[in-house]
């Protein structure tokens, strides 16, 4: 705030800020959580007179926050891979199947996974903190596959059935 007065003898401060003040000067506002109006009413010998500074402050804007998993299925003993990135955020906290400090933006690999697992991260700005999720699934593979299988000779005309274990890919006769 800077302020100056013509044949004023004394100032009074009154609003978002108080106290005595010199006819002419300059005051820094300090951090403002929103908004402020200062009045300034000076006096002299023809009287007095006020002015009034209105500061408006805009709110600062919460972290935006996406964070994906690549793939977002896999069977068991297999990973995925993160991917996060963050606007406004000036740092990210993870927890769940993570924990730790994480940049604004980045990837993470979760290495073999053997069950579905939730992953979180919360980014803080000077708006607040925003959180995001996402969540692997993780399956033990398919179930049991059914096929008939015929020797291709028509003389003997020998056929099977067999079951494919979805899990381990392996075949037997049924």
């Amino acid at each position: 705030l800077t302020w100056t007065t013509t044949n004023a003898t004394a100032c009074t401060a009154a609003g978002s800020w108080s106290g005595s003040k010199s006819v002419s000067g300059t005051q820094g506002t300090g951090a403002l959580a929103g908004n402020a109006s200062y009045t300034l009413t000076c006096t002299g010998a023809g009287g007095s007179a006020s002015g009034t500074a209105n500061v408006a402050v805009t709110p600062a804007p919460l972290p935006a926050v996406t964070l994906s998993a690549t793939p977002g299925s896999v069977t068991s003993g297999n990973g995925s891979t993160l991917s996060w990135s963050s606007t406004n955020a000036t740092s990210c906290t993870s927890s769940d199947g993570w924990t730790g400090t994480r940049g604004t933006s980045g990837t993470y690999s979760t290495g073999a996974l053997s069950t579905s697992t939730t992953y979180t991260l919360a980014c803080t700005g000077a708006g607040g903190t925003t959180s995001a999720s996402t969540t692997v699934s993780v399956s033990t593979g398919g179930g049991t596959i059914y096929g008939l299988e015929w020797d291709g000779n028509e003389t003997t005309n020998t056929q099977r059935v067999l079951a494919f274990n979805g899990a381990g890919g392996s075949s037997a006769p049924f």
